[in-house]
């Protein structure tokens, strides 16, 4: 490369001295031209001056020609002769062409006059007897003859004399043309001997000088390029370290990458790709499509369908799941996305691919969801154990009054004493009892329904429907509810939310049961915030512990005997609301006065969209 640029540059010098040399030639050869040109208008100029010479002379004649037919032809013919030379010399464009021109211009009155009187009949050899004008004029004039013959030639004579008279300034004017011309031509002559002589000199100089610039600059340049190939050399290390650096990085990314050309051939690929695909090495990558490189797939057509959508479109295709087969032949699940890769310009020329192996995520998640289906059970199955024992508790009195009526009736029967208001009146209690165990059973049985899709439901059907379930319990401990209720409409599942409401209520319960105190309450209201439901539920148990109150809400946290709770109850019931239902429900202890009283207790509190468009939006 240095001797190449150097090469160059002797090149350039040698350019330096032919371009020397032909400006010289040039300078002269413009120096010469404008010589020639001089000559030239020099020679236009004698040969216009020559021409009005003959025009002065022919005019003399007229006045000494014995004959003056030959003469009169010849000033005639002389006259057109310099008109054409001096409308040729006009170009040349000297300041002394004006001058004759003027002059000229001013003597064509009495040329055109003399040309007339020339032609006048008066004047013609048989009154001219062969003899010149001036001489006619003279004999004329001595006889006294004052004849027409006289007047004319008199005429003519002073025309021609003011014509000649013309004709010296004219020839005066042509002759400083021709001065000035030839001083033009003497100082052009100068000028070229100078300019032959020193141009030559000047160019020479200024060649020595290039050449030395050239030089030095060669000198520089082989020192730039001294340096520069150290420079480059250690650019091509670092290139390759960096290239090598990337390399790594491309490949130590916890993802796999690919990118292909416009017609979804591979153009190259991190090392992580080769764990999804049948070859081994990038060179074996390169140039193939993805019917030669994955294991027996059907999907293989929508991957290269995929990418010429997003060739087409110019638009990414991102975090779409596939299911792809490896070399085992299991199928491995993907987080694939795909975005259009561009040159420097914006032209779209391939895709870039990305694939995430979310294989143990699905894993996880699936054994998330069997999990979930459990604690949902385990809550379901829960939440029957407290049905169970609720509707022992709500069928006891029923059953009571049943079994009473049946026994009195039966001992009266046997007695005799059977009486039909009697009967009638039991048969109605007993009627009573029996509709009030039905009711109670269809109650049940709504609860242990599974809601297929949310709806809207009233919020205070829904809390009077679980304080129903929960009465008997809470009237044998003489538990007292306090409720204040809106009539509000929320979208949701009802029968989940009965559950979660009973979860809450029961934990109330559980621990107002083993207060000693006469008063036990819990309060439960529900209003609308800011289209919002704020249900709170709050009781006088006392409150939870601070150092478990954060742990509630978690699966199989219980502060109860494993042969008294589950620990799911609130975990479920935060599920319910949170995931379920879009809300959200939070506890902490509370101190509140009631009655002119004192209380302290745990206060639930649930947020729930009132519309499906709410929920979204939270």
């Amino acid at each position: 490369m240095s001797k190449l640029i150097i090469q160059r540059l002797s090149y350039y010098g040698f350019f330096v001295l032919i371009i020397a040399i032909i400006l010289s030639s040039f300078s002269i050869l413009y120096f010469l031209f404008k010589i020639n040109t001089a000559n030239n208008d020099l020679y236009k100029i004698k040969e216009t001056s020559s021409s009005f010479l003959n025009v002065k002379i022919s005019t003399e004649k007229l006045l000494t020609s014995n004959d003056l037919d030959k003469p009169r032809a010849e000033f005639i013919e002389n006259i057109k002769i310099f008109n054409k030379k001096l409308k040729e010399l006009k170009k040349i464009e000297y300041n002394n062409i004006t001058e004759i021109e003027n002059l000229w211009y001013a003597s064509q009155t009495d040329i055109s006059q003399i040309k007339s009187l020339l032609n006048d009949n008066v004047i013609n050899k048989k009154n001219l007897h062969n003899t010149p004008l001036l001489k006619i004029e003279g004999l004329l004039f001595k006889t006294n003859n004052t004849t027409a013959l006289y007047a004319t030639i008199v005429t003519l004579n002073q025309k021609i004399q003011n014509l000649i008279q013309y004709e010296t300034f004219i020839i005066e004017e042509f002759m400083k043309m021709e001065n000035s011309n030839s001083q033009i031509i003497n100082k052009n002559i100068d000028n070229s001997l100078y300019q032959s002589i020193i141009s030559p000199i000047i160019i020479l100089i200024i060649s020595l000088i290039m050449i030395y610039y050239i030089n030095r600059k060669i000198k520089v340049i082989e020192s730039e390029l001294t340096n520069t190939k150290e420079q480059l050399t250690k650019s091509f290390e670092e290139i390759q370290k960096s290239h090598k650096f990337t390399k790594y990085i491309i490949d130590s990314v916890p993802v796999a990458l690919f990118w292909k050309d416009i017609n979804s051939n591979y153009l190259g690929s991190n090392a992580n790709f080769f764990d999804f695909i049948s070859v081994d090495s990038t060179n074996e990558l390169i140039g193939k499509n993805d019917f030669e490189i994955y294991f027996n797939d059907n999907n293989i057509q929508r991957y290269i369908d995929i990418d010429k959508e997003v060739i087409s479109s110019g638009e990414a295709q991102l975090n779409y799941e596939e299911i792809i087969k490896n070399k085992e032949g299991n199928d491995i699940f993907i987080l694939a996305s795909k975005v259009p890769l561009k040159d420097i310009k914006g032209k779209i020329i391939g895709i870039l691919g990305i694939y995430l192996d979310i294989t143990q995520k699905k894993k996880t998640q699936i054994e998330l969801s069997n999990k979930e289906k459990l604690l949902s059970q385990q809550s379901k199955m829960a939440a029957m154990g407290e049905m169970l024992e609720n509707i022992a508790h709500q069928w006891r009195q029923p059953l009571s009054v049943i079994t009473t009526g049946a026994s009195g009736i039966k001992l009266e029967k046997e007695y005799g004493i059977l009486k039909d208001e009697f009967l009638i009146e039991t048969l109605d209690s007993m009627m009573v009892a029996s509709n009030h165990l039905s009711t109670t059973i269809d109650d049940f049985r709504e609860f242990f329904k599974e809601d297929k899709q949310k709806d809207y439901f009233r919020i205070d059907e829904v809390i009077q429907k679980s304080m129903f379930i929960l009465s008997s319990k809470f009237k044998n401990r003489n538990i007292d509810v306090v409720s204040d209720i809106d009539n509000i409409q929320i979208y949701g599942f009802k029968n989940e939310m009965i559950q979660v409401i009973m979860n809450i209520l029961n934990n109330s319960n559980d621990v107002l049961e083993k207060l000693e105190e006469d008063d036990k309450y819990i309060f439960i209201d529900a209003k609308t915030d800011n289209d919002r439901l704020k249900l709170t539920i709050k009781d006088s148990g006392g409150g939870i512990p601070e150092d478990i109150i954060n742990k509630v809400f978690e699966p199989y946290f219980t502060t109860k005997h494993k042969s008294q709770g589950t620990g799911i109850g609130l975990y479920m019931s935060e599920e319910i609301v949170v995931k379920h239902m879009g809300g959200k429900i939070s506890v902490e202890n509370i101190e509140y006065s009631y009655k002119n009283k004192n209380y302290k207790g745990a206060g639930f509190t649930i947020y729930l969209p009132l519309t499906e468009e709410k929920k979204e939006k939270s």
